[in-house]
């Protein structure tokens, strides 16, 4: 029997392009430092296939639609992990570059989506409209604390370790790239980002 799509398969599946493009954000700044994108590229979507093109609902498998998107995720995360460790390995790039390359996607998507920083919830929404933790039945992200000026939050379990560990890339790197992401998402707000894994706050700027 088919499943019923629903708008948080929508919405799971943008998260999943979202992480898509932190692979393609690294594929481009190798590009224009002279290293073989390209070929990192196809090499990485070999082990890994690639996300299929198209409109969702034409898309995805309708008679198992939660197994569909929990491979294109699982996918998603090992192609991430996989093109960081050989341009890690090759020298393509160092760890504060690829930290500050996060940085700046954070701004950019920012820029791009112009949120509201009212409320710490609104910065806490809009977070997790574009970071991807898991499926949603995996409940990673749970907040623990907030009121008006701040909210906290932890991440457990962490739902990308076995993938980065399956291609031998330590699972902190993921943490700082995604602690650099987060900082430049914020850089425009009245709030200062704190990590101590795996707990995570936004605290308003006294």
């Amino acid at each position: 029997m088919a499943e019923k799509f629903a708008e948080i398969h929508r919405w799971m599946f943008n998260k999943i392009k979202y992480l898509d493009q932190w692979a393609m954000y690294l594929y481009n700044y190798l590009d224009e430092s002279g290293a073989d994108a390209k070929g990192l590229q196809e090499h990485v979507e070999q082990l890994f296939s690639s996300l299929p093109a198209g409109d969702i609902e034409e898309i995805i498998d309708h008679e198992n639609i939660h197994n569909w998107l929990s491979n294109q995720l699982n996918n998603a995360d090992l192609r991430l992990a996989a093109a960081l460790k050989e341009s890690f390995e090759n020298d393509y790039l160092t760890l504060d570059q690829a930290k500050r390359l996060y940085y700046m996607a954070g701004e950019r998507l920012n820029q791009a989506w112009e949120p509201q920083w009212v409320k710490p919830s609104y910065l806490y929404r809009n977070l997790t409209d574009a970071l991807v933790e898991g499926m949603p039945c995996d409940k990673a992200m749970t907040v623990t604390s907030h009121d008006e000026n701040h909210i906290e939050w932890t991440v457990e379990p962490c739902t990308h370790r076995d993938n980065w560990d399956s291609v031998g890339l330590d699972i902190s790197i993921y943490y700082q790239l995604r602690d650099s992401w987060i900082k430049g998402f914020i850089e425009a707000s009245e709030y200062e980002y704190i990590s101590d894994h795996p707990t995570y706050r936004f605290e308003r700027i006294q």
